[in-house]
């Protein structure tokens, strides 16, 4: 059912699911996954990045998991480091750098709405909104 609340866009309904999943059988992996993406779109980033370590300690094997806590965390430091340029008034420097990031996690296409990270999406569209 999970799966199905995050299509149609319930993400409090696709974390409940995922939380009873979670605690029936806190090693099936996509429960995890799902659960991260679910907060992502909700734009809980700190909670989402803690739910994927949590996800780690439970399945340490999972490769999945590893992979996607890999990517959130080098999207935390992308985020920061963003933060700070915008700051900066470097809106130039911001913009080519998560165009290039966009572009190289999802195969060449800089498409927004291809990822989880909302937040990404938020500060590129500041950074062109800077722009004019």
């Amino acid at each position: 059912r999970a799966v199905t609340y995050f299509r149609e866009k319930d993400f409090i309904s696709c974390l409940q699911d995922c939380d009873v999943a979670i605690q029936y059988d806190p090693y099936y992996e996509k429960s995890w996954i799902r659960k991260w993406r679910a907060m992502m779109a909700l734009g809980k980033f700190q909670t989402a990045l803690e739910c994927l370590e949590n996800g780690a300690i439970s399945i340490p094997e999972s490769t999945k998991i590893r992979k996607e806590l890999e990517k959130a965390r080098a999207e935390m430091e992308l985020v920061q480091r963003a933060k700070e340029l915008l700051q900066g008034r470097e809106y130039r420097t911001v913009k080519d750098m998560l165009k290039d990031y966009m572009s190289r996690s999802n195969g060449g296409s800089a498409s927004s709405g291809v990822t989880d990270n909302l937040e990404l999406l938020h500060l590129t569209a500041r950074a062109d909104a800077y722009m004019g």
